[in-house]
């Protein structure tokens, strides 16, 4: 395996983990802020309305990550595929 490989191979792990952890921790983040926000919002004021919107952000990026990522991961198969089918054509 030549570094280029191995280096997409860990490039691929990593945003598998990027992009699960960017969406559980935003919803965590969501459901944490609203609670803060139903309590009492004159206390926490503007922060926490910032703060949801930063991680509405981080959801919507991790499930668009998430997608691409699987978009790829079945066109890279299909490749793979077709050029194992066409090496035993060209075999036989």
């Amino acid at each position: 395996m030549d570094p280029k490989q191995k280096f997409q191979e860990l490039f691929k792990k990593l945003l598998i983990i990027m992009s699960i952890g960017f969406f559980i921790f935003g919803i965590i983040a969501i459901s944490f802020f609203a609670i803060l926000l139903g309590s009492n919002m004159n206390f926490y004021g503007k922060v926490f309305e910032y703060g949801i919107f930063v991680m509405y952000y981080l959801v919507g990026f991790g499930s668009v990550a998430m997608f691409g990522f699987i978009i790829y991961f079945i066109r890279m198969r299909r490749k793979n595929n077709l050029l194992k089918e066409n090496n035993n054509i060209s075999k036989k």
